[in-house]
């Protein structure tokens, strides 16, 4: 989805988004690089300027939805709404005009000065998590040690020398917990490339190793923001390998073969509608979870195509605790492309275009802003499910046995995913599993 630029006569400003276990783009996340973990205080975003900017990634992350299932309608996709709109809002920072303009609508971001406290504060607490499952009740303690690593890191590389604006750097600074890292793009392009993707490879443990590929830095290369979310966690209800039995899948293309089928019966969140049929799975410390969204045999691509922030939220506030049965494939695949051929047919044009770009806020005219532009948005992501949990380095659809039985879900068709934070209902990851077989 490259597009051709002149590098010669512009700069290019790079975002990078990975994602590990749901999702990733031109910033990425994970756990763990030192002095990269968001604010170390939280930001004064208010819950109402959270519940903007998550409504509005949500919304955001359906559109994506729609355009990856209308290019490739039969394969498995993934990505992390929640690090796109990170790494896209801190380049938001340093846009203006007509720039700024199409990136707060086609993100559906809040005004910039909600924006980044909110998302700001939402890494704070998305944080926090894993420090709250760090410190087991009774029944983990008796379990053994059980895995949540949730993180969101940040870095910001910028070329020696170049002056950037102040503002610019103290808003990521303090909203963000990033500070600026110096690389040589101009001479040394190649070491500044490696020392970006040995960050990735640490940020997501080392399912991602070579991030960036050689022609998306330059000389021309002034800036690149990373973003790394990762999740490593186990289900605070595991299933038993022993349960596991190879079952029947039908993929959205109509044929059909055998995978291998994960069961149990539990307390979970349970809803049934005509429309679809949910179950949520909680991990460790049960402030994360998955949801997993099943529509009837056949209508699996209208109820996608109809898919919106609001039937999320019903999805989500339908769930009500319940004795319910699961059965879902083992699903494990990664995936990468690029966004700005996307981002621009949803209405983001114009921070791609060497013409019309404008990030006058991140460097003086005089510096060079005025020839700065985006050159493209990176994201990769990985989701990895079995009997133990998730690394993410997604009316009827229901089948039932006896009437006196638990009410069953079984995802033996496509289905769709939600890793989400369950207090403020942050989609993390977003997925569609549409070939089970070849996901495992």
């Amino acid at each position: 989805m490259s597009r051709d630029v002149t590098l010669s006569r512009r700069h290019a400003l790079a975002l990078l988004g990975v994602g590990v276990g749901g999702g990733g783009y031109l910033w990425h996340t994970r756990s763990g690089p030192d002095g990269d973990l968001g604010p170390e205080t939280r930001p004064a975003g208010t819950d109402a300027q959270l519940e903007d900017l998550i409504r509005g990634n949500t919304a955001f992350a359906t559109s994506m939805l729609r355009r990856f299932a209308d290019e490739e309608p039969n394969a498995n996709h993934l990505f992390s709404p929640v690090s796109i709109a990170t790494a896209l809002a801190m380049a938001r920072a340093g846009a203006r005009e007509e720039t700024a303009t199409q990136m707060t609508e086609t993100l559906a971001f809040p005004s910039e000065d909600d924006l980044h406290p909110a998302v700001g504060a939402l890494q704070y607490d998305l944080n926090e998590r894993a420090a709250d499952a760090a410190t087991p009740g009774i029944v983990d303690r008796l379990r053994g040690g059980r895995e949540f690593d949730l993180t969101v890191a940040n870095a910001l590389w910028g070329q020696t020398g170049y002056p950037y604006r102040e503002p610019f750097l103290e808003t990521l600074e303090a909203n963000y917990g990033t500070g600026l890292r110096e690389v040589d793009f101009v001479d040394d392009t190649d070491g500044a490339r490696a020392a970006v993707n040995d960050w990735v490879d640490d940020a997501t443990d080392g399912r991602i190793d070579e991030f960036l590929p050689p022609e998306s830095v330059t000389d021309a290369t002034r800036l690149v923001v990373t973003n790394a979310v990762t999740l490593f966690a186990d289900w605070a209800e595991a299933f038993d390998p022993d349960d596991t039995r190879d079952r029947t899948f039908t993929a959205l293309s109509g044929s059909s073969e055998e995978v291998a089928m994960m069961n149990q019966t539990g307390d979970f969140p349970y809803a049934r509608e005509p429309e679809y049929g949910a179950i949520e799975l909680p991990y460790v410390g049960e402030e994360v979870s998955m949801v997993i969204v099943v529509p009837p045999e056949g209508e699996f691509e209208s109820f996608e195509a109809d898919l919106d922030a609001d039937r999320i939220a019903e999805i989500f506030d339908a769930l009500e605790e319940r004795e319910a049965a699961i059965h879902v494939p083992r699903f494990e695949f990664d995936l990468e492309f690029e966004l700005a051929e996307v981002l621009g047919d949803l209405g983001m044009s114009a921070p791609f275009d060497p013409e019309a770009a404008n990030f006058e806020g991140v460097a003086p005219a005089e510096a060079g802003s005025d020839a700065l532009y985006l050159f493209d948005v990176y994201h990769e992501a990985y989701v990895s499910v079995d009997e133990a949990g998730t690394e993410a380095v997604a009316a009827t659809g229901l089948s039932g046995g006896l009437a006196s039985g638990p009410p069953t879900l079984i995802a033996d068709r496509p289905f769709l995913f939600f890793v989400r934070d369950r207090s403020t209902d942050a989609v993390l990851f977003l997925g569609r599993v549409v070939d089970a077989a070849n996901a495992q």
